[in-house]
């Protein structure tokens, strides 16, 4: 059985929708964990049509440095890529409870920002590999991007607070993007009812 949903997915990332993501990595992320995040998440967008295709980038670079603070809700402005940012820990003031942050309407720079200090303790307090726990992190922020909103569902991969069904879900690949979640992701990666259909 598991050979046989280990040969539908690789058909099914034959025709997948490619989700670029540039990785700056600007807190030495160990190399093993960084593959197995990349791994992880790439699983999960699969289960969504989504063929994740990372490209690493340098954390000293303008882009992964440019942050920018927007609230207009121009969907077709925002940029159809994923600028992702690791940082080692979360700046002085940030509530402890925030693992990573995101910026769904964000026409440039980094749209997602991920504190490792934060995902690891949260790792060994859930007992969860940290590959495991970032990789949905990263997930739930690009969700954030591609979904254009700040809103959260009630339960599941979106959801604002995960809680042990969450949690139960990860090892074994089922905290997953809803059908209509997965939908409004690929839309708005093809610039869906944009005039410029063209990604940046």
């Amino acid at each position: 059985m598991k050979q046989i949903i280990t040969l539908f997915l690789a058909a099914l990332a034959g025709q997948a929708q490619p989700l670029p993501i540039t990785w700056y990595d600007g807190a030495g992320l160990d190399r093993g964990v960084a593959d197995h995040t990349i791994q992880t998440l790439s699983r999960i967008f699969q289960q969504s049509g989504l063929d994740v295709q990372v490209r690493s980038g340098d954390p000293h670079e303008q882009e992964a440095n440019l942050v920018l603070y927007t609230e207009r809700r121009d969907v077709c402005r925002a940029r159809r890529d994923i600028a992702l940012r690791l940082r080692a820990s979360a700046p002085d003031g940030m509530r402890g409870a925030v693992l990573a942050y995101s910026h769904p309407f964000a026409p440039g720079g980094v749209n997602v920002t991920v504190f490792l200090d934060r995902v690891e303790a949260a790792a060994l307090q859930q007992r969860r590999p940290m590959s495991l726990l970032l990789a949905h992190v990263i997930a739930h922020e690009i969700g954030h991007v591609l979904l254009r909103s700040t809103e959260h569902s009630k339960g599941g991969l979106m959801s604002s607070h995960w809680n042990e069904h969450e949690f139960s879900l990860m090892p074994i690949g089922a905290l997953l993007f809803s059908r209509e979640q997965s939908r409004q992701i690929r839309r708005s990666l093809t610039g869906e009812g944009c005039r410029d259909a063209k990604n940046r």
